[in-house]
């Protein structure tokens, strides 16, 4: 059987493939820690479940718009213009199945065959493959700790061409946890408008900060950048709301529509009873999302002080989300077969930095429990003590 091309052009998520693994052994018994997961251990909040149960009792149960339910989309216009200060309204707002969806829908309607997208390396591992997917040319701009594993202003203006198309950034990063400030934000957009580019700004960390670190959507800095501006975000991060598969994307009219088409013809509309629960964590009280922050807080400055402490790694602290992406270059081995050999002798599971263009780094999840934090780290300091220990680099792991 001879599959289309454009299969054999990406590659299979390894965060997923990852943490399927060690779900996998755990099934089987072994004791593993798994740092791999980027989704809360939280339950959903009883409220949002209640209000998806109401709308099951009530029927809510056939066919809607593909475009989304007419009062989410209205709440998510309200959300973006009250957090955001964005003057969206609903017919600026698309329902998704899922975050990655909504980016998936934009690349589909907006990327052409030879369109340059620019990506900051590390980044989200199915940016590019989605550009890929999409025809269109990911253009990775490698970055590192000396600048916050952020792009500067210098390196966007250097990395646009007139075949440039959309600039993606992501702020809290996946998989690096850095914020960018928002004079670094000003800046990139002064180029974005100069340039005449698009970008899509991925937010769907927005909520999780830390130590004051201020989220600031790039769309709210005026007329020329909010154009140019598409907003994706979902509710699976804040909400601790993954497996619901509800995601937005917000932007101009025409991208939106066009975005609604495709939707239309792939998936149509998303779970009609769960957007109803989705609603009812935009409209009811915030403190449940507080409480998870506040919980992530913690977990964060543990595996931080714990991840430090190791000779041999470098860690820098993150300001959102909630991963540490440590850098293992001194151990003198590459990402996945450190955390091939981890997962094999320690039974810990993290996802190697290759994944998201950074090889000589790993990247962990605090989002669980603060004893398997503490077990995790144990058997990490471990196996890397090991390794350090030996002669030859190549045969220590």
């Amino acid at each position: 059987m001879k599959l289309a091309a454009r299969v054999s052009q990406v590659s299979p998520s390894l965060t997923l493939a990852i943490a399927a693994k060690a779900k996998a052994m755990k099934a089987e018994g072994i004791d593993v820690c798994s740092f791999s997961a980027g989704e809360p251990d939280f339950d959903t909040p009883a409220h949002i479940k209640a209000a998806a149960v109401k709308a099951l009792d009530e029927g809510k149960t056939k066919y809607g718009a593909a475009s989304g339910e007419p009062k989410l989309r209205e709440a998510i216009a309200h959300k973006l213009k009250t957090d955001n200060h964005l003057d969206y309204k609903a017919e600026n707002v698309i329902v998704t199945n899922g975050g990655k969806h909504s980016l998936y829908n934009l690349i589909v309607a907006l990327i052409e065959p030879g369109d340059e997208v620019i990506i900051p390396a590390p980044y989200w591992l199915s940016y590019p493959e989605m550009v890929t997917l999409g025809g269109g040319v990911p253009v990775i701009v490698h970055t590192d700790a000396s600048t916050g594993y952020k792009i500067t202003p210098e390196k966007l203006r250097e990395t646009i061409t007139p075949k440039t198309k959309l600039f993606v950034l992501n702020s809290p990063s996946n998989p690096t946890g850095m914020v960018y400030t928002p004079e670094e934000i000003k800046a990139l957009a002064e180029i974005i408008v100069e340039k005449d580019i698009l970008v899509v700004s991925d937010e769907i960390y927005e909520k999780i900060l830390y130590d004051g670190a201020e989220h600031l959507c790039i769309g709210s800095l005026g007329k020329e950048i909010f154009d140019r501006t598409i907003v994706s975000n979902g509710f699976a991060k804040a909400y601790s709301m993954t497996g619901w598969r509800i995601g937005y994307l917000a932007g101009p009219t025409e991208i939106i529509k066009a975005t609604i088409t495709i939707q239309s013809h792939s998936t149509s509309n998303v779970c009609t009873f769960a957007q109803y629960g989705a609603i009812a964590a935009l409209e009811s009280s915030q403190d449940c999302v507080e409480e998870m922050r506040q919980a992530f807080a913690k977990r964060r400055q543990v595996m931080f002080d714990r991840l430090n402490a190791i000779p041999g790694l470098t860690c820098e602290k993150p300001d959102g989300a909630f991963y540490m992406f440590p850098d293992i270059s001194k151990l003198g081995v590459k990402s996945l077969e450190f955390c091939d050999a981890l997962l094999e002798k320690e039974q810990v599971a993290v996802i190697p930095g290759i994944a998201f263009g950074a090889d000589d780094n790993i990247r962990l999840s605090y989002a669980t429990d603060m004893a398997t934090i503490e077990k995790g780290m144990d058997r990490l300091e471990k196996f890397v003590r090991s390794a350090l220990g030996s002669s030859a680099s190549r045969s220590r792991i």
